[in-house]
C-alpha cells in the first residue's frame, strides 16, 4: 500500500483454474477499483501475479507466473497511479516451462559504475536471483546469482520462492534459498549476504533443515530469522536466527512443522507460523 492505493496480484489457487492475470489498484478507504494491469491479451490466460507487489511513491513492481504470452515470466515495472506499464523483462529460456517467479521483488540501492542506482530484484524458480535497475527493468539484470537448484531438481530440494532482504544497515541483500551447492556439497538451503551492484558474496550460510522457501526476516536488532520447507521430514524442520553482519548462526528454533509464512519480530517476540497451522511466539532471552 502506498499513497493512499492497495495494489492486489490477479491469480488462482495453484493455477486451477488458469485465468487471466494482473494487478488492481484499490482504493484504501473504500474498497473501490481504481485501475486494473492485464499481464497477458485479452482472451488469453496465465501470467498470474500471486507474489506481493513492490512500491514506492512513483512505480509498482511485480513478478509475473507462467504463461503463453504478454508478460509471463516477467518483471514489471507499472505506474503507480495508473498501473500502465512502464517496462518489462523476461527472463530467457523459460517459454513452455514452469520456470515462472516465485519470489516477491525487494526494492533496493546500490552505487552501480559510480552513480547511485535504485535497484529491484528478485529469486527465479530456477534459482537465480536477478537484480535490475528499478526504473529501467526492460534493459534487464544489471547483475545475476545462482544461489539455489532449479526448481523439481529433486523430491525435497524445493524452489527458490523466498523474497530477499533489504539490509540497509550493512548495505546487502540477504537472499533465502532452497537446495544449493556449497563448496562441492549439497545442502538443503542457505542464506546469501550479496552486495547490491554486483552480486559479489559476502557471507553464505547453509542449512540443513530444509529449503528456505518463506522469506526470511530481519529484527532491528540485525538477526535474521530464516525458516525451513521440509515436507518430507517435518521434525527436522528449524528457524535459523542469524546474524545479518557476519552469517553466522546465532540460535535454532525446532518448530517441528514445515515453516511457510515469514517469521515476525515485534517488540521482544518472534512469530512464527507453520504448516501445522500452529502460530507461536518466542521471546528472546539473553545468553
Amino acid at each position: 500500500m502506498i499513497g493512499g492505493r492497495i495494489f492486489v496480484g490477479i491469480s488462482s489457487q495453484c493455477d486451477n483454474p488458469l485465468i487471466r492475470g494482473g494487478v488492481r489498484s484499490l482504493d484504501q478507504a473504500s474498497g473501490t477499483v481504481l485501475h486494473t494491469y492485464r499481464s497477458v491479451p485479452s482472451g488469453d490466460v496465465g501470467g498470474s501475479v500471486w507474489t506481493s507487489a513492490a512500491s514506492d511513491s512513483t512505480g509498482v513492481w511485480v513478478t509475473v507466473g507462467n504463461g503463453t504470452s504478454g508478460d509471463s515470466f516477467g518483471m514489471v515495472r507499472l505506474d503507480a497511479a495508473t498501473l500502465a506499464k512502464q517496462g518489462a523483462w523476461i527472463v530467457p529460456g523459460t517459454a513452455g516451462t514452469d520456470l515462472d517467479w516465485g519470489s516477491s521483488p525487494t526494492l533496493f540501492s546500490a552505487t552501480v559504475n559510480g552513480t547511485a542506482t535504485p535497484m529491484v530484484g528478485a529469486c527465479n524458480k530456477n534459482g537465480t536471483y536477478y537484480a535490475l535497475r528499478a526504473g529501467d527493468v526492460a534493459s534487464g539484470p544489471v547483475w545475476s546469482r545462482k544461489v539455489g537448484k532449479t526448481a523439481g531438481f529433486a523430491a525435497g530440494s524445493g524452489s527458490c520462492l523466498a523474497a530477499a532482504i533489504w539490509d540497509g544497515t550493512n548495505r546487502r541483500v540477504i537472499v533465502g534459498s532452497n537446495a544449493t551447492t556449497i563448496g562441492g556439497v549439497t545442502n538443503a538451503g542457505s542464506v546469501r549476504s550479496l552486495t547490491p551492484a554486483t552480486g559479489r558474496q559476502v557471507w553464505v550460510t547453509p542449512v540443513d533443515g530444509g529449503p528456505i522457501m518463506g522469506s526470511p526476516a530481519l529484527s532491528g536488532g540485525n538477526v535474521i530469522a530464516a525458516g525451513t520447507y521440509n515436507t518430507l521430514d517435518a521434525a527436522s524442520n528449524r528457524v535459523y536466527l542469524i546474524d545479518a553482519a557476519i552469517g553466522k548462526v546465532v540460535n535454532t528454533i525446532a518448530p517441528s512443522a514445515a515453516v511457510f509464512a515469514q517469521p515476525v519480530f515485534a517488540d521482544a517476540d518472534l512469530f512464527v507460523a507453520t504448516k501445522a497451522g500452529r502460530l507461536t511466539a518466542y521471546v528472546a532471552t539473553a545468553r
